[in-house]
């Protein structure tokens, strides 16, 4: 609890009062409350506190923060991401292929960066196995105005099978009048 980032924040252009946001509210007879994304609530409350009806309306920082340490302690051995070395992986010839949409409101693309350079300082041979792309204005996964990837599993299997590892990932754009480029 020494005032250090937890973890990284939505980027810019992030939807933080979507259905996914991180700052959404709703809104009746002209009074707009908190609405905060069930994930965590639901995450903080269940798992780790393991009471439904724990307040985290009224929690301060300080509580905040022992909470997701709670979580970390008690759950990075089922759950963790954080283990950079692939090389048994690599060993049997694996290839991962991921892209992050850079307007994800619930999972920063900072993370899946901070990922890909710790991989990196492990094997800097990594791309001969891993590639990480970003996808302009993509949402979780889909959805937001940027181009959505539409050919991960293709590029996917070109690399697997005929050992052409992709340099980009095709997208597809639908237009503010309904036009779809490619």
């Amino acid at each position: 609890m020494n005032g250090d980032v937890l973890w990284y924040g939505p980027r810019m252009g992030a939807d933080l009062t979507g259905s996914l946001g991180l700052a959404a509210t709703k809104c009746a007879d002209d009074v707009g409350v908190g609405a905060p994304l069930y994930l965590g609530t639901e995450w903080m409350t269940l798992f780790i506190k393991k009471h439904p009806d724990f307040n985290l309306t009224r929690i301060s920082n300080q509580q905040y923060e022992e909470i997701v340490y709670a979580g970390w302690q008690e759950f990075a051995n089922t759950i963790d991401t954080t283990d950079a070395d692939f090389s048994r992986f690599k060993e049997r010839c694996g290839k991962i292929l991921t892209f992050h949409g850079l307007a994800d409101p619930v999972i920063p693309a900072q993370g899946s960066e901070h990922y890909y350079d710790s991989v990196a300082a492990l094997d800097p041979g990594m791309n001969d196995f891993y590639r990480l792309f970003f996808a302009p204005g993509v949402a979780h996964c889909f959805g937001g105005p940027g181009g959505q990837p539409y050919t991960v599993l293709d590029a996917l299997v070109e690399w697997v099978e005929n050992g052409t590892a992709p340099d980009t990932l095709t997208v597809s754009f639908i237009s503010a009048a309904g036009m779809t480029y490619y």
